[in-house]
């Protein structure tokens, strides 16, 4: 009887020494977890800053790539009428050299 009484002790011990080891690894795989999901969380918040950031230069650069198009368009076109004039002055002045 002693023997199965201090198989029954060991076994005992050894199954409050696997609990123990459990109960452990799931406190640091609780802890890991909540570890990783701190580290995600700020990831995923730096990664939306970023892109903010970046959503808000890019509309800086294409409001100002728009307001120099038409200041441009609106150069062209003064430079369209200022060619129009010069022709026109051209044109008098040949047909009165003809004439002189």
């Amino acid at each position: 009887m002693s023997k199965l009484s201090n198989d029954l002790c060991y076994e005992t011990e050894r199954r409050e020494d696997l609990e123990s080891k459990i109960s452990m690894t799931d406190y640091l795989m609780t802890y890991v977890m909540k570890q990783k999901e701190m580290i995600v969380d700020n990831f995923n918040r730096d990664v939306k800053m970023v892109q903010e950031k970046e959503n808000v230069q890019l509309k800086r650069i294409n409001t100002k790539y728009e307001k120099t198009k038409l200041q441009l368009e609106d150069h062209e076109k003064k430079l369209s009428a200022h060619e129009v004039i010069n022709e026109r002055e051209n044109k008098s002045l040949t047909l009165r050299r003809k004439w002189y």
